[in-house]
C-alpha cells in the first residue's frame, strides 16, 4: 500500500509539472502567436 501511495504522489507531481509547462506554452503562444523552443 505504501508503494502505491508513493507512486501516486510521484504521478501527481510529474503531471502537475507537465501541466505547468503546457500552460506556459499556451500562454506564450496566445500572446506572441508563435512557439519558441529555445
Amino acid at each position: 500500500m505504501e508503494y502505491f501511495v508513493q507512486q501516486l504522489i510521484n504521478g501527481l507531481t510529474l503531471g502537475s509539472i507537465y501541466g505547468l509547462v503546457a500552460i506556459g506554452y499556451t500562454m506564450v503562444y496566445g500572446i506572441i502567436g508563435m512557439i519558441n523552443f529555445a
